[in-house]
């Protein structure tokens, strides 16, 4: 059985955010999304609000600090009573249609509650206050080690973010708000540490590759692990390409101690640096993948750490492929994470289709 965690109000589509997905009980449907996706664009274009800056269909101003305050409030439940353990649940998920921000330590506490749990979709997002990312980092680091349920088996979180968001904050003197989301060591290693009993893994942005790897001790092996999906602000084509290369290489010898990987991927899903390495093992073929809309030059080095984990565990010898794609045609970490075909697993299919739709908020001048 699914437990699905959301919170909103009504007034959250009825000012500012018009154009933004809060959840309806149809949303389950991807097809629905698209179309409705239409269907939203038809009403905003009648829309002509200039009080919250929606004039003939277009958003022209953008929301006030508190206005954006309000859809990202902290839920922090304190219950009064002991609450039972309920064995019926399954799975757990929490998409980012959910603006509301479900404190890590109100999660950890739902976690306890649920003793049974075995897959796990969270789609937080990303803190606008640097401080107050630091406060979660360190929850989040407690809730991996000490609530997660031992018998889970897949986690997906994915971090989401709005750029216009982050450009409003930053011009806010009270506010710290990093660009880009700064992922701490202390998570990337409680995530390793915790996937070492896991079948699934994919963490987006919260989590850095090459943290996760530089956390891998000499004698731990993945003995579950069959599907590793990580981000690397790492991957961007202004990057230095020896530290690109350490990264891909140190992904190999972690897969050689996971044996039954099935695919890993290392991923940045920004607007201009879409790409994606892939390691995928098939019933009939192994193979390695840059993807992206930048060209990366796949070292000997490289290459060679991955032929040692096909030799190790698949008869097939390594095919090394390159895919281009069109920067032009992506334009948000939505659309990148659809043209890299990203598996399910990552993003919410929902979530994915809701991005995508969104696009871009109010028009700067």
């Amino acid at each position: 059985m699914t437990l699905e965690i959301s919170a909103k109000s009504p007034s959250d589509s009825q000012h500012w955010f018009k154009n933004c997905y809060f959840g309806t009980e149809n949303d389950e449907d991807e097809d629905v999304i698209f179309k409705s996706g239409n269907h939203l664009r038809e009403a905003t274009a009648r829309l002509h609000d200039p009080k919250h800056g929606w004039i003939d269909g277009q958003q022209v101003a953008a929301p006030d600090e508190s206005a954006v305050l309000r859809l990202f409030e902290e839920v922090d439940l304190n219950f009064k009573g002991e609450l039972p353990r309920v064995h019926a649940i399954t799975s757990l998920v929490l998409r980012r249609q959910c603006r509301r921000r479900f404190a890590p330590r109100t999660l950890g506490f739902l976690f306890d509650k649920l003793p049974r749990l075995e897959c796990i979709v969270y789609e937080p997002w990303q803190v606008f206050d640097r401080i107050w990312q630091e406060v979660y980092d360190k929850e989040y680091k407690m809730m991996i080690e000490a609530h997660l349920p031992k018998g889970l088996k897949s986690i997906s979180l994915f971090e989401d973010y709005n750029e216009d968001y982050i450009a409003l904050f930053q011009g806010a003197s009270i506010f710290q708000v990093d660009p880009v989301r700064i992922s701490k060591s202390v998570v990337s290693e409680a995530f390793a540490q915790r996937s070492l009993n896991l079948e699934q893994l994919s963490v987006s942005f919260t989590v850095d590759a090459q943290q996760f790897l530089e956390a891998r001790r000499p004698l731990w092996t993945w003995d579950h692990l069959q599907s590793l999906v990580l981000t690397s602000q790492l991957l961007n084509h202004g990057a230095n390409r020896e530290g690109i290369s350490d990264l891909l290489r140190d992904a190999g010898a972690a897969a050689l101690c996971m044996p039954k990987l099935q695919f890993m991927a290392v991923c940045n899903c920004g607007e201009g640096d879409a790409c994606v390495f892939i390691y995928r093992k098939e019933c009939n073929s192994s193979s390695i993948i840059w993807r992206g809309i930048w060209d990366l030059k796949l070292e000997p080095r490289v290459i060679q750490a991955w032929q040692e984990v096909a030799i190790k565990y698949t008869p097939y010898e390594l095919r090394v492929k390159k895919e281009q794609l069109r920067g032009g045609t992506v334009t948000s970490h939505g659309e990148a994470i659809h043209q890299l075909d990203l598996p399910r697993g990552v993003l919410d299919p929902v979530s994915l289709c809701q991005i995508r739709r969104e696009g871009k908020g109010w028009k700067r001048t």
